[in-house]
């Protein structure tokens, strides 16, 4: 050790000698004034040291800027590990080192050389791999955005509207019409005008792109189906199912549940406020009286013209009614309403009809005149039997049935004597389609609706009353 100390003193000593030789100063002179320079401004030995480190450490700094950032990591690594030499032979690098070496003396490496030679083939895998990478996870995030399915359901705005057990579903369609076109324009790759376009239902100018006849195709292949939207109640569950017939759709399939509330609680209608606000009346005479009601209200397929005051009648509830009672909240007990017949006046209350009644007579007795010649004769005794009336709209029939004796005599000529025959029938004369206004018949016209609307003869009065009852005549009684 001391050996190697010495040594070094030695090498610094001549190294001391060779700066002092490079200025003319001779280690010789020992005092500087003899040769001519002043002493006061010679440097001392400190000073040329100090001088000599800082121009190593500037000599440093310049390698230094000279080095890229990988290489000046490399380099302080090699100055943090001691086992790791940055010195390399001199004969490799053609500058000679600072310290001896057992083989004549090295030089320090160039630093580019020793930069290039420490990073090799493995030095550009430290940035290409993470270049390949990020672009691999570029291309995966491209990959996943243009075919990820995006959930629509939270854009219909499911609304209930109405009555308990009538509500109605309705939903904002617009708004989910649009949602689905942005999301099928930008899967086809439609630009963001032609999607606009879309939206807004300017297409003419679409009909031939290929990607728009893509887009649409998406569009009518999703399926969106509720399984109720009628006749909600509060606490009903409704399922909206989303599905669509193309896989590479980017509407996602999906199932969402929404349960009914805020419909408004039905009101109860009875019999009563449906006739008080539609009112049903009864028109004409007891025993021929009818019925006046609103059709549209009510659903009558039988014919009431004959009803009489205490009868029942049931009328049924058209259905157009009932769909618009239960859509304005109304709850109805029966589909149908009762009512008693009342307020029919009596069909004698008609003035005219003794009047007509007797105008028939001699209408009977007209059409039944006698005839008398030389050898033959005919005679009638005509005489009133019964008179049935026929009401309806306003009009009225009169018929009275007579007994017809019809006695027909013949005279023999060669005899000069008369034979007599006769026969009895029953026949129907009257007045028909007669107008009664303010209770009174009309008889200003009274001839043009004269005549016999039974042409046949009845063997008997029962005959006669029987036909007369099967077309809905009654019998009258003044």
């Amino acid at each position: 050790m001391e050996e190697k100390k010495a040594n070094s003193s030695g090498a610094d000593i001549s190294a001391d000698q060779q700066a002092l030789s490079e200025t003319g100063i001779s280690m010789d002179q020992k005092d500087p004034s003899e040769m001519g320079i002043s002493t006061g401004n010679l440097p001392g030995e400190e000073d040329l040291i100090r001088a000599a480190s800082e121009g190593m450490a500037e000599e440093e700094t310049s390698a230094s800027m000279r080095l890229s950032p990988e290489q000046m990591r490399s380099y302080e690594e090699e100055e943090e590990n001691p086992e790791k030499s940055r010195f390399l032979p001199a004969d490799q690098t053609g500058e000679l080192t600072d310290h001896p070496s057992d083989k004549g003396g090295q030089g320090l490496v160039n630093p580019d050389e020793t930069g290039r030679s420490k990073r090799g083939p493995k030095w550009h895998l430290r940035w290409i791999i993470p270049l390949l990478l990020i672009l691999f996870l570029v291309i995966c995030g491209l990959i996943w955005t243009r075919n990820r399915k995006t959930k629509i359901s939270d854009v219909f705005d499911v609304r209930f509207e109405g009555y308990d057990s009538q509500g109605v579903l309705s939903y904002d369609a617009d708004k989910v019409n649009e949602k689905m076109i942005r999301l099928v324009g930008k899967k086809v790759g439609l630009k963001k005008n032609q999607i606009e376009d879309m939206i807004n239902r300017n297409t003419d100018d679409l009909e031939s792109e290929p990607k728009y006849q893509q887009a649409i195709k998406y569009l009518e292949g999703t399926n969106i189906v509720f399984d109720r939207e009628n006749d909600l109640k509060n606490g009903d569950v409704v399922t909206l199912r989303i599905t669509s017939d193309y896989e590479s759709s980017p509407i996602a399939d999906e199932t969402k549940t929404y349960t009914v509330s805020g419909l408004t609680q039905m009101q109860d209608m009875t019999a009563e406020q449906i006739l008080a606000q539609y009112p049903v009346r009864f028109t004409g005479y007891n025993g021929y009286g009818s019925l006046d009601y609103d059709q549209s209200i009510y659903t009558v397929e039988k014919v009431y013209d004959h009803l009489s005051n205490g009868d029942q009648v049931e009328l049924p509830l058209s259905n157009h009614f009932l769909e618009s009672a239960k859509k304005n909240g109304k709850k109805l007990a029966k589909e149908n309403v009762s009512l008693t017949v009342s307020g029919l006046k009596e069909i004698k209350d008609i003035s005219g009809i003794s009047e007509v009644t007797a105008r028939i007579d001699d209408l009977a007795k007209s059409a039944n005149q006698d005839q008398d010649g030389d050898y033959h004769k005919i005679s009638y005794s005509i005489k009133r039997q019964k008179t049935f009336i026929y009401y309806r709209n306003g009009q009225i029939n009169i018929m009275n049935i007579y007994q017809l004796v019809k006695k027909e005599s013949s005279k023999d000529i060669t005899s000069d004597q008369w034979t007599d025959v006769e026969k009895t029938t029953f026949c129907i004369y009257g007045y028909s389609n007669l107008s009664i206004q303010n209770d009174a018949i009309s008889t200003s016209d009274l001839e043009d609706h004269a005549g016999s609307l039974f042409s046949t003869e009845y063997v008997d009065l029962a005959s006669a009353k029987a036909d007369l009852a099967a077309k809905n005549y009654r019998e009258f009684s003044p």
